[in-house]
């Protein structure tokens, strides 16, 4: 049941700001406005992946720690 819930909170970040403080959209925006106002699109649109990078991987390793205690406790129950 985790992974099937991880799949749909990585899909969730992307789709929505609600779940996070920085949604994908807003990162884009803020991005495309910096491009423009710069005319240095590479420096912007690194730093929104980079960050996207970070939320998506700081919430993969909340998942995978989850899992393992799911799974530690699974096996002590057994």
């Amino acid at each position: 049941a985790v992974p099937g819930i991880n799949n749909v909170w990585q899909t969730t970040i992307k789709d929505t700001a609600l779940v996070s403080v920085v949604g994908l959209q807003e990162l884009m925006r803020i991005s495309f406005i910096g491009a423009n106002s710069t005319r240095h699109p590479f420096i912007f649109y690194l730093i929104a992946a980079l960050v996207y990078l970070a939320i998506t991987l700081v919430s993969q390793a909340g998942f995978d720690g989850i899992e393992r205690l799911l799974r530690l406790r699974t096996r002590k129950a057994v």
